[in-house]
């Protein structure tokens, strides 16, 4: 009888990996399939998600410019903060920036 019950606890362990096996490469193979769908990549909540996005970036360097202005930052000084910031705003339109 102890045999037998050995038996059954090693069967069960057994199981046990095999289940965690199969359940890791069942994941995977849908991680990878999800990859390759055939899902077209334009839907209309992907787009809708694209511009939220835009516009996010957008608010958030309008906020980045109006709290450089309020530190009393120069376009030369943002410039060392935000390298990239002559392609989202010119010296002119900083310049004309009001923090009332």
């Amino acid at each position: 009888l102890t045999i037998i019950n050995e038996n059954l606890n090693l069967n069960d362990n057994l199981c046990k990996k095999c289940n965690k096996v199969f359940a890791y490469n069942y994941l995977l193979i849908r991680h990878q399939t999800r990859k390759t769908s055939c899902i077209p990549k334009s839907s209309q909540t992907e787009l809708n998600i694209i511009g939220l996005d835009d516009k996010i970036k957008e608010i958030e360097q309008h906020i980045n410019n109006h709290i450089y202005r309020l530190y009393d930052l120069t376009y030369t000084e943002v410039k060392v903060i935000d390298p990239d910031i002559e392609s989202k705003i010119s010296e002119a339109d900083y310049n004309a920036i009001n923090i009332a």
